[in-house]
């Protein structure tokens, strides 16, 4: 288990993950910055955004894009290593953090 999880449910890794996987291959409907995701997006988009990016780079993560969005909220994914594994971090409109390997 990656380091980050901190009493994570099993369903909510799985549903972490299973987003993760498919944003990834589908990369057709992501966006890597928030204004591609929205040609106007408010304050608190955009600061959504800065928590996002701080916490990829708080694990030395990369490939950072949004998964979902709608006109009010979006998720957001990105990769990292932990000891040498291949994880994945989610975080969610109410800025949960899920990551898993």
């Amino acid at each position: 288990m990656c380091k980050q999880i901190e009493n994570t449910s099993k369903r909510d890794q799985r549903i972490a993950r299973e987003t993760a996987e498919y944003a990834y291959n589908n990369r057709r409907w992501t966006y890597d910055d928030i204004f591609k995701a929205y040609s106007k997006p408010s304050i608190e988009k955009i600061r959504a955004w800065e928590y996002c990016k701080r916490a990829c780079r708080e694990v030395n993560g990369h490939d950072l894009i949004i998964t979902a969005r709608n006109t009010w909220k979006f998720s957001a994914c990105f990769k990292f290593e932990d000891n040498g594994r291949k994880c994945y971090g989610y975080i969610t409109p109410a800025y949960d953090r899920y990551c898993y390997a």
